[in-house]
This record gives structure tokens, sequence and C-alpha cells, in this order.
């Protein structure tokens, strides 16, 4: 089973991946700011939990992003958050838009049934896991 898991999932990101490949960025990179886009300015525990990352990912994430000019941090009551640089807010837009683009592809090539069971298989199975890991 995790050899197709693990196959699938490479698929599926080197799909998504061939969206951004002007852009120089990774899907997960793209996830990162289209969230920021979303929320606004977060601290960075704050996008870890929702990317679902370790804090290590999303600090070498953050690195490179901030060098790249893509993000900035900003003091906000004693805390440093993340923030979108406000220069490339039009690429960011752009790649929201190559996001949704590469959803709707997928959506076609694999079924729009498929995609939502597949969606809904992984959720379930995610959250058994976290439940199992919190007893």
């Amino acid at each position: 089973m995790h050899t197709e898991a693990n196959t699938f999932s490479r698929s599926v990101s080197k799909h998504f991946d061939s969206y951004f490949k002007e852009f120089g960025l990774a899907t997960s990179y793209v996830e990162v700011l289209i969230y920021l886009k979303i929320q606004g300015p977060l601290i960075q525990k704050e996008i870890a939990n929702h990317l679902q990352l370790d804090p290590s990912t999303i600090t070498r994430f953050l690195k490179k992003l901030q060098k790249e000019g893509w993000v900035v941090k900003k003091k906000v009551d004693e805390r440093t958050k993340i923030a979108l640089n406000s220069k490339r807010a039009e690429e960011v837009t752009k790649l929201s838009e190559l996001y949704i683009n590469a959803e709707e592809a997928l959506s076609e090539k694999l079924g729009d049934k498929y995609v939502e069971t597949t969606e809904k298989l992984l959720r379930h199975g995610n959250s058994m896991f976290e439940e199992a890991t919190e007893s």
C-alpha cells in the first residue's frame, strides 16, 4: 500500500509542480503563499499547523520565499509575522489562478468523482492517524 500511495502522491505533485515552473516554485511553496494571501500575516507556527508541516520545513520554505522576495517578516504585537511582499501580489494572484487550473485539470484527467472520493479517503485516513497518535 505504501508504494502505491507514494507513487500516486508523487504523480499528483508532479502534475501540480508543472504549473509553477515559470516561477521556480514547487507546489508546497505556492500553498504557503496562497494561504498567506487568504489569511494575511501569520506567525510561522500557524502556517505550519495549517499545512501540517514540521516547523523546520516551514523555516526552510520561508527562508527561500524571503530570499526570493515573496514574503517579508513584520513585527506585530511582539511577534514576528510572515506576510506577502506587496510587490509580488500580482504574481501570487497568478499562482492562485494556476493552482485552480491545476486542480481542474486533475479532475478532468482523473474524473470528478475519483478526485472527490480520494480526497474523502485521505481526510478520513489522516484523521484516523491523528486520533491514534493522540491516544
